[in-house]
């Protein structure tokens, strides 16, 4: 038997759905600032003992949005790996600096929840579609039922 979605529960998935968007939002930006602007290997380079911690908090910030978007553990593990190489990668002196300039883990982690999000948009979008078919039909059947 199939559960019947509720106006108001459609309402709440598009609310959802929003909020997840801003994640992936403010993800992308932190990620882009981080590895595209090529932050992460200036703070590295700059603050030598201290950059890579500095750097990991930009890092975890994008695993908290997407823990909060509702990863699930396997792809937070996947998040968690790919930051542990960045950051073990780029506590190596001088050969970790080069490192974080090639390796983009923030970006990596922002993309997978780009990902994320697309996922549930589209499954949002199938059962909207659904809803309308099947409202379709019980409008046909029931102007059938009038006619008769």
């Amino acid at each position: 038997q199939t559960h019947e979605i509720s106006p108001e529960e459609l309402e709440q998935m598009r609310a959802n759905l929003k909020r997840i968007e801003g994640s992936v939002k403010r993800a992308e930006f932190v990620a882009d600032m981080m590895d595209s602007k090529l932050l992460d290997p200036i703070i590295g380079a700059v603050f030598p003992e201290i950059g890579d911690a500095i750097t990991a908090l930009p890092a975890v910030y994008i695993m908290w949005e997407a823990k909060r978007a509702g990863m699930d553990k396997m792809d937070m593990a996947r998040m968690i790996g790919r930051t542990a190489v960045d950051v073990v990668a780029g506590a190596v002196p001088v050969a970790g600096d080069a490192a974080d300039v090639v390796y983009k883990s923030n970006e990596a982690n922002a993309k997978a929840l780009r990902e994320y999000f697309e996922g549930k948009k589209a499954d949002v979008i199938s059962l909207e579609k659904n809803i309308r078919q099947q409202r379709g039909e019980l409008k046909t059947r029931l102007e059938g039922d009038v006619a008769a």
